[in-house]
């Protein structure tokens, strides 16, 4: 059953098992994995409604300081689905090396292993819309024409690809369930704990003002890597005496992908590159497409004390630096936003930067529309990389406050001299191992420093709470639940503790699927809960 709480709060009870605080791809497979394990009664909360709701959306806006960001608000949605209302669909799970502690990276490693995921990647890549067909390469490898670009250190990794509303598809299944209670513009202003150690309400601002509580008898929190420290935060007398945050760290860690455009691939000949284009599977099971990058294999990294990262290759038609223009961008995210895969918004100030140079716009839709044939010596990149968890980026709380007077997020984002590093040899590394294959070589920036103006934030917020066994090195335990509370879980991106190179969500759904199997067994009491 979905509630739509704008007109007051008179549905809202308190007789639940379990309260998930946030309806993106997290919540909703949490609420209704847990609804189909053990018919537990579940109340899923969102700030937002079924379509795009300006005033739920201004709450999520907040400062920015350090390296390139988006605002705050135009990097997640407020609203049934989440952020997936905006993904491009990417997924992909996290490497083996990602998992380890790697004694050249500070701050990483998992407490569980990567097996223990094993079982949930491909439960998460039916929830994710790609249907049967996974990322084993075996099952892709015919499909996919053309050279291999891959070498001795030089690997070709596989990402599966589909735009995948989780409200479009799973609204039906929430409006049908018995068991979970779908209350919309519901705002969970904080958690209240008093002196112990369970969480006994959650307090929350309906549409027209109203406050309430609900009680429960788990509560999770699904708000997404910004979100969930704020609310944190905000759960206490001040946020040095917040929930989970005896140590520190509720905020601490962000840890962001870097995307970049570090420069070009120049072929020594003509080449088609194919097999790093989509590939659609046959069997009618399978959904999206497939796409091919590149990254170095675990053990060059490791010889070479690396981070990871991937690189692929725009379309030959972006093989223009009208792709590369500000006015060109601001036109793309116009359209964007026309199509409904961006937050509205912005649009006086996307218009008037396309103004400043309409040229440049005109000449990327003149060769997206005209420039065909897919061999050419010149190819321009892509390049998605890890940087390593720091705990001076962080969020915390801000001067401005929302509609509810409650202080809004800052965020502080800063790439390291070592992010930059580890990026930078990566490329000349590949392009090393290109040039003595006779392949060609990659036109970079000669200093690693130059890749921070290249570089953007994926917009993948991650480590905000992250997972530890330790309370003094993070703010979750191995099974999600925050350290000194008996009741309180968290879900999603803000776990990470490492982060890889993968888009965030394969591995947000599959630890959610794996957190539902802990709850159900708790509320069960099926066997002991550790």
């Amino acid at each position: 059953m979905i509630v739509n709480l704008k007109e007051g709060c008179d549905a809202l009870s308190s007789d639940y098992d379990v309260c998930v605080v946030g309806a993106g791809a997290a919540g909703i497979v949490l609420a209704l994995e847990l609804s189909r394990k053990s018919k537990v009664r579940v109340a899923l909360l969102d700030s937002g409604g079924l379509e795009y709701d300006p005033s739920a959306q201004d709450s999520l806006r907040g400062e920015t300081e350090g390296d390139r960001h988006p605002m705050l608000h135009r990097a997640r949605y407020a609203g049934l689905g989440g952020a997936t209302q905006l993904w491009a669909g990417w997924c992909r799970p996290l490497d083996e090396q990602d998992f380890e502690r790697r004694e050249w990276i500070d701050n990483s490693g998992w407490p569980i292993e990567r097996s223990e995921l094993d079982s949930y990647w491909e439960p998460a890549t039916r929830w994710c819309g790609l249907g049967d067909k996974g990322f084993d390469q075996k099952d892709w490898r015919r499909l996919f024409q053309g050279e291999s670009l891959a070498g001795e250190i030089v690997e070709d990794c596989l990402f599966r690809v589909r735009r995948f509303k989780f409200k479009d598809a799973y609204k039906e299944d929430l409006e049908r369930s018995k068991e979970v209670t779908t209350f919309l513009h519901a705002t969970v202003l904080r958690f209240d704990a008093g002196e112990g150690s369970r969480v006994n309400t959650a307090e929350i601002a309906v549409g027209d003002g109203k406050r309430a509580s609900l009680t429960a008898k788990l509560f999770v929190l699904a708000s997404g890597g910004l979100e969930n420290p704020r609310l944190l935060l905000l759960s206490g007398e001040t946020p040095e005496r917040s929930l989970g945050n005896e140590y520190g760290n509720v905020g601490r860690y962000f840890t962001e992908h870097g995307f970049a455009d570090p420069g070009w691939l120049r072929a020594s000949q003509k080449r088609r590159l194919r097999r790093y284009f989509s590939v659609e599977h046959p069997d009618a099971t399978s959904h999206g497409y497939a796409r091919h990058t590149l990254s170095l294999t675990a053990a060059e990294q490791q010889k070479q004390q690396l981070a990871n990262a991937t690189l692929f290759f725009y379309p030959g038609y972006e093989a223009s630096t009208a792709f590369e223009n500000p006015s060109t961008k601001a036109a793309l995210e116009l359209w964007e936003i026309f199509k409904g895969q961006a937050v509205p918004g912005e649009r006086a100030r996307l218009m008037s930067e396309v103004a400043r140079r309409p040229h440049q716009p005109l000449i990327a839709a003149w060769r997206k529309l005209l420039v065909t044939g897919d061999s050419r010596q010149d190819w321009r990149l892509r390049f998605y990389y890890e940087t390593v968890p720091q705990r001076e980026n962080r969020v915390e709380l801000g001067r401005g406050t929302d509609r509810f007077g409650r202080p809004l997020g800052k965020l502080i984002w800063r790439l390291s001299g070592g992010d930059l590093g580890s990026a930078h040899r990566t490329l000349g590394l590949i392009s090393d191992n290109f040039q003595s294959r006779g392949l060609g070589v990659l036109e970079l920036p000669k200093e690693a420093e130059e890749l921070r103006g290249r570089t953007e934030s994926g917009k993948h917020p991650m480590g905000t709470t992250r997972m530890h066994a330790s309370p003094r090195m993070g703010v979750v335990d191995e099974q999600c639940r925050v350290h000194g509370l008996d009741n309180l879980y968290v879900a999603g991106s803000s776990v990470f503790p490492a982060v890889g190179y993968a888009n965030p969500t394969l591995t947000i759904v599959a630890l959610a699927i794996r957190l539902a199997d802990r709850l159900s067994c708790l509320i069960e009491k099926k066997e002991p809960f550790q």
